[in-house]
């Protein structure tokens, strides 16, 4: 598959890492701040991370279409795309600090770390700007190499503060900040253009057009994913949250492997032809090989829950039942989020925008009616439910739209053992070597 080969394996070796680097923080913090003192800080996280991802309004979901698919100078794109970025952030910051000052949100926090909050939020704007960019020219090495330096000065910034006795919820989420922020600069670093405030209407209404879409298709995923959180908290409170949100954190550790897949993915399949016999076979062979990694990774991860009190204190042990329902089911969100580079490049967005609303409805309504008797467990039970749905809609819809049947993209076969031996046996050659 030559360059999207290589950006693939470089780019699952780094997601790789990043589980490792991530496990380490997350035991690290999980055991000094507790139950109580996690869910305390993964509130304001959900909602300082859901704007920062959706408060773009979907300009950045339009980054890649109108990069490789308009004739639009890349560099416009960027000084455009930007500058827009940086006034909502700027509109957003007053609204919020208007409604804090009047006590209307974020009364449990104090106004320096809402102050920093809203800087994460203009950090990650152009961080996932940035990225976009990287991404539509298939930049993958260059990501992955930002995402572990700004990876490793974390653990080094969580280990200092926890054996100096600083780790807390504020010095936390200044080193989620401080990580964030690295990422930014060494993507800027390495960004050809050099940034020009400059606003074009046109352009911003045909980017909000398209990206409208995929824009509530992410937001719909992404609510499928932490609407339990926000029920939690308002109906059982801080602890509850922490127990559960530790479960979601280790589960979704398995999702670092189709993120190691999308950037890759969408890059490639943006520089190819619609119409192209490869896109069908990449994607084909990605959705497949990708599920079953995260298949074998799930079930791994189940053999490990045993260790959750040891590993994290018996404080946790509520979410060991929490972890193998999510396991189940975790692997169809990894098919589903790996189907969708598939839909963006070839511009029919309303299939991901119907997936995500189907089984974010499915799974807010199980989420009202389980949640406040089961707490977490009802809210793992709707996710797993909901999950099935997401990654099985893909697979026939992907089905239909390539008129194969649903066993080539779910089942192996003899082409796909004969593929996997010749690359073992590659592999073997250049270890020997």
């Amino acid at each position: 598959m030559g360059t999207y080969g290589k950006n693939l394996k470089y780019n699952f070796v780094a997601q790789i890492i990043k589980i490792v680097a991530s496990f380490i923080v997350s035991v690290i913090v999980s055991r000094v701040l507790g139950p109580t003192g996690k869910g305390y800080i993964a509130f304001l996280i959900l909602i300082i991370d859901l704007i920062a991802n959706y408060g773009s309004l979907g300009i950045i979901n339009a980054t890649n279409y109108f990069q490789k698919r308009e004739n639009y100078s890349e560099e416009h794109i960027y000084d455009i795309n930007n500058s827009y970025l940086i006034v909502v952030w700027l509109i957003i910051s007053l609204v919020i600090l208007g409604l804090y000052q009047t006590n209307i949100i974020f009364t449990d926090y104090s106004l320096p770390l809402i102050i920093l909050a809203l800087f994460y939020i203009v950090v990650n704007f152009l961080k996932l700007s940035l990225n976009a960019f990287y991404v539509g020219n298939e930049k993958i090495k260059e990501i992955n190499n930002f995402l572990l330096l700004s990876s490793f000065i974390s653990i080094i910034l969580t280990i200092i503060a926890w054996r100096t006795n600083y780790l807390n919820v504020n010095t936390y989420f200044i080193i989620l900040f401080t990580e964030s922020f690295f990422n930014l600069v060494f993507l800027i670093a390495k960004t050809p253009y050099k940034f020009r405030f400059k606003l074009d209407f046109t352009l911003l209404k045909r980017e909000f057009l398209y990206g409208i879409n995929p824009l509530l298709a992410n937001l719909f995923v992404y609510l499928n994913y932490r609407l339990d959180q926000y029920l939690i908290k308002i109906m059982h409170g801080n602890y509850e949250l922490g127990i559960y949100v530790l479960a979601v954190s280790l589960v979704e550790l398995v999702l670092l492997i189709p993120q190691s897949v999308m950037n890759p993915m969408t890059g490639k399949l943006y520089n190819l032809p619609v119409e192209s016999e490869e896109r069908r076979t990449i994607t084909i062979k990605t959705l497949k090989y990708g599920f079953y990694i995260c298949l074998i990774l799930s079930i791994i991860g189940m053999a490990c829950i045993p260790l959750i009190p040891f590993v994290y204190t018996a404080k946790y042990n509520g979410s060991k039942i929490l972890c193998f329902i999510l396991f189940i089911s975790i692997s169809f969100v990894g098919l589903g989020k790996m189907a969708t580079p598939y839909f963006y490049s070839s511009g029919n967005v309303k299939v991901i925008t119907w997936s995500a609303f189907i089984s974010f409805l499915i799974n807010a309504v199980l989420n009202f009616m389980l949640i406040p008797s089961l707490k977490g467990v009802g809210a793992a039970l709707a996710s797993t439910i909901s999950y099935f749905v997401y990654g099985l809609f893909y697979v026939f819809y992907f089905s239909r739209y390539e008129n194969i049947k649903p066993k080539e993209i779910l089942l192996f076969n003899k082409g796909d053992i004969e593929y996997i031996k010749k690359h073992i046996l590659k592999s073997k050659k250049v270890f020997r070597r």
